[in-house]
């Protein structure tokens, strides 16, 4: 393959002659390349934010007069253009050393090369009249960058989560309307309990989803304090005043929320990414609920003669290939998949805080993939969940009926009548014979 040689600080490097990318993106590909994993363009909420940020910065810098007006022109036009070559352009793994240097001048050569060339006819490598680390990189720095791309891609996911939830929750307040009068037997630990209405039992799950869909959303909030303009570690003097002040602004046209704003501290927002790590937590305890409620309806829907069986799930393919007949619960069981999935990269992303030593974590690229797995496999499970398990519920009046007119159902209903006491007497007079104590308690009814 017809190579250019580009050098860097370690010394001279071999590209591919037609590469947008350059000398440091060629030494992550030779030293990560093979290692199997997802590169950015498998992130695209995450690698657009980092795109996008660029030509915040080249606005910002350009209205401060750091750069001229046509130089600012070629960056951003390059800036569209990658926004629609994300698959392309940008080969890094998503898990590269260097608290992500490959990854920001990945962006950086390529906005670079396509700007030199596109806006000024210059051969790709050349890095004149734009510098990738000069021009494109210009008051800002990997970490701040990608930092600020980190929370705009979680606000983006989390938003496509906190909507599966409430759909879901949607799904969930029809069940309990339409079903709310409908009796069933409740269960303690897997044992039979007092009668409890079916309305009951699927608001509660609703409660619980809008809780946590809640809890979802309040941790997001903390994400529009934003690292931008911390540049090197937060120190002040780094970046010029007038460029931090600029970026609210030029943050919400590009974004379109106002909600934007530069952290207080951005040392601190340099050395911790605690708040991306609250998401994570949060996401973790809503996947933990719902394989308890993917399990509550595999249980529920148990049988079709030796389970459960009182609801009855829709059919969506056959369950056994080897015994006719068999439906297994299969979109509750890829719902409890996809949240034993998120558990896992929560968990990954939660151990990047500990590990942040000193003035800079840079475990900030393995804490927003495993973020963004998390809420992407946890969306799509809630999605299936919801449409092709939950909206298809039908109730099993017959069985529950059978259920209904049980042992501790009877009891309870003794109990209430005559007292706990009595209740306990009648079980021990008459064991589980159902029959016996209905004509106790009728017999009880009529002394008194």
């Amino acid at each position: 393959m017809k190579s250019r040689i580009e050098n860097d600080l370690i010394g001279a490097v071999p590209v591919p002659f037609d590469a947008l990318y350059g000398g440091q993106t060629q030494r992550a590909l030779t030293l990560y390349g093979n290692a199997r994993q997802r590169t950015l363009a498998d992130y695209p909420e995450y690698l657009g934010a980092a795109i996008r940020l660029k030509r915040v910065a080249t606005e910002i810098n350009y209205q401060i007069g750091a750069i001229p007006s046509d130089q600012s022109s070629a960056i951003q036009a390059s800036v569209c253009a990658a926004l629609e070559n994300l698959q392309t352009w940008f080969p890094v793994s998503s898990l590269c050393g260097g608290g992500g240097i490959a990854t920001n001048m990945n962006l950086n050569e390529v906005l670079a090369n396509h700007a030199n060339w596109a806006g000024f006819a210059q051969p790709y490598g050349t890095y004149h009249p734009i510098h990738p680390n000069e021009h494109v990189n210009l008051n800002h720095s990997t970490q701040d960058i990608l930092s600020t791309a980190s929370h705009v891609a979680a606000i983006t996911s989390g938003a496509e989560l906190s909507q599966a939830l409430e759909q879901m929750a949607q799904v969930l307040a029809h069940l309990s309307e339409w079903h709310g009068d409908q009796l069933k037997l409740a269960r303690t630990c897997l044992q039979d309990a007092a009668a409890i209405r079916f309305g009951d039992v699927f608001r509660a799950q609703k409660t619980w989803t809008i809780r946590n869909q809640r809890r979802v959303q309040r941790a997001m909030k903390e994400l529009y304090a934003i690292a931008f303009g911390a540049n090197i570690l937060g120190r002040p003097g780094d970046t010029p005043a007038e460029f931090i002040e600029q970026i609210p602004a030029t943050m919400a046209k590009e974004f379109g929320s106002n909600r934007y704003h530069v952290a207080n501290d951005l040392v601190d927002a340099t050395q911790s990414h605690d708040s991306l790590v609250q998401v994570a937590v949060q996401v973790g305890l809503v996947a933990d609920g719902l394989i308890k409620l993917a399990n509550d309806y595999r249980l529920m829907s148990s049988g079709p003669t030796g389970g459960l069986g009182e609801i009855m799930l829709p059919a969506v393919q056959p369950g056994s290939s080897a015994m006719p007949g068999k439906v297994n619960p299969t979109v509750p069981e890829y719902l409890i998949h996809c949240a034993i999935q998120a558990q896992g990269h929560c968990h990954a992303a939660k151990a990047t805080q500990a590990l942040g030593e000193l003035d800079l974590n840079v475990f900030q690229g393995v804490l927003i993939t495993n973020l963004l797995d998390a809420m992407r496999v946890l969306t799509h499970g809630i999605q299936v969940f919801s449409r092709d398990a939950l909206a298809g519920v039908q109730i099993n009046t017959e069985r529950n009926q059978a259920n209904l007119d049980g042992l501790i159902p009877l009891l309870v209903q003794a109990k209430h009548q005559f007292g706990y006491q009595y209740a306990s007497d009648l079980q021990r007079q008459f064991g589980n014979d159902a029959a016996e104590i209905k004509a106790a308690m009728k017999n009880k009814a009529k002394e008194t």
